[in-house]
């Protein structure tokens, strides 16, 4: 049962159709893992705080530096040298203060990822290195946790959303490039707003997803170009070898 006080906060959601008093109730009762506070976490994480997420879990090794600040929305020039989780749980505190987080000051590997998602409901992988972004995908799909992926450089951004029988983000990018050809925020930029355009639709995934509402970027991979205002919906082939999808997708078909 929602208190006055959590009614008149969520007022807004709690009119829509789609969400009521039942899933805002089910919103406080939810877990999400977010793997990653740069910009697309800060993003994801502000709007799940402000939104009545029950409990956040925040896994990042960083801390906050001066170039972060113009994206990082979480973050003022006072948190310059702290670590990203233990800034971003302060603001996100700050927004909503009955938000329950953990936040976890470590770079994420596959094992980690699946100790950190046991029992959230839903993973958002903001990592911004390849090796971060298959461990994610990897123990995500073993351990049968959906997982929207998002990523974002230049005036460019996309977001998929992954679940069990349909394709990966290794469907998608079986191989990382080269390290010549890797493309980075600190290596070629990026415009602040692309990043926020991002995470939104990203946060709106997680709704989605924690609610059953229809429309989900299932096997989809929704493209951004922000200087253009183009955005374009990808259908993504499943990659019948794929290691780390292709045994689960049998065992789906399989049921």
């Amino acid at each position: 049962m929602l208190s006055r006080e959590q009614i008149s906060r969520w007022s807004c959601q709690v009119l829509l159709p789609e969400i009521g008093l039942k899933g805002q109730s089910r919103l406080l009762e939810s877990s999400v893992l977010i793997a990653g506070v740069g910009a697309l976490g800060c993003g994801v994480a502000g709007y799940l705080a402000a939104a009545g997420l029950g409990r956040l879990v925040l896994a990042d090794h960083d801390i906050v530096e001066i170039g972060n600040l113009h994206r990082q929305m979480l973050y003022s020039t006072a948190d310059l040298g702290v670590p990203k989780v233990v800034a971003a749980e302060a603001r996100l505190r700050s927004i909503n203060p009955a938000v329950d987080i953990e936040a976890v000051q470590e770079e994420l590997g596959e094992l980690r990822t699946r100790e950190l998602a046991a029992g959230v409901d839903v993973v958002v992988d903001c990592t911004d290195s390849y090796e971060s972004r298959y461990a994610v995908n990897a123990a995500c799909l073993e351990a049968g946790i959906p997982l929207v992926h998002g990523a974002c450089v230049g005036f460019a951004g996309q977001v998929m959303t992954v679940r069990r029988g349909g394709p990966c983000f290794r469907c998608v990018c079986p191989e990382p490039p080269a390290p010549e050809d890797r493309m980075s925020c600190s290596q070629v930029g990026i415009i602040g707003p692309v990043a926020g355009i991002v995470a939104s639709i990203m946060a709106a995934e997680v709704f989605k997803l924690v609610l059953g509402i229809p429309g989900v970027l299932d096997g989809v991979l929704l493209a951004i170009d922000a200087q253009y205002n183009e955005f374009a919906q990808c259908a993504v082939d499943v990659w019948d070898e794929c290691p780390d999808c292709a045994a689960y997708r049998v065992e789906v078909e399989k049921r």
